[in-house]
């Protein structure tokens, strides 16, 4: 039994290190950066964020929003067979009603926009981002 445990968790290590190096978390060089496109700055921001996060709130009514600052152009890594992304990131706090009817917290969370749409997102706990290699 304990020779099979471990070789099932060799196995699984030996899995999990192997798909570690398929990733390609080497940024874009100095010249990709200048010269890909970000799409068009978003200056309705605060409207397709909102418009993305009240549909899949419980309480959409009860939703409020805290937008931190502008939004500023960054790429995310690629990685894992997830393309290198470029675009206008807008970090925003959201908090709402949940199911038992009080307010959940006020949570971070950052969007990626490219031509007025929402390419990607993710979450900022303890000042870390997560939810994506974005580069902040």
């Amino acid at each position: 039994m304990k020779k099979q445990m471990l070789t099932i968790l060799l196995i699984v290590v030996g899995i999990l290190i192997g798909a570690g190096g398929c990733g390609n978390l080497t940024p874009p060089s100095a010249a990709e950066i200048a010269n890909f496109d970000y799409g068009v700055y978003p200056d309705n921001y605060k409207d397709i964020v909102k418009n993305y996060v009240l549909l899949t709130m419980i309480d959409p009514e009860s939703a409020m929003f805290r937008f931190e600052g502008l939004p500023f152009q960054q790429y995310q890594t690629a990685f894992l067979g997830r393309p290198l992304r470029f675009g206008w990131i807008i970090k925003v706090s959201i908090n709402g009603r949940n199911r038992f009817g009080g307010y959940a917290g006020w949570q971070r969370h950052w969007y990626m926009i490219k031509n007025g749409v929402i390419i990607t997102e993710g979450f900022v706990m303890n000042g870390v981002y997560g939810g994506g290699d974005v580069l902040m």
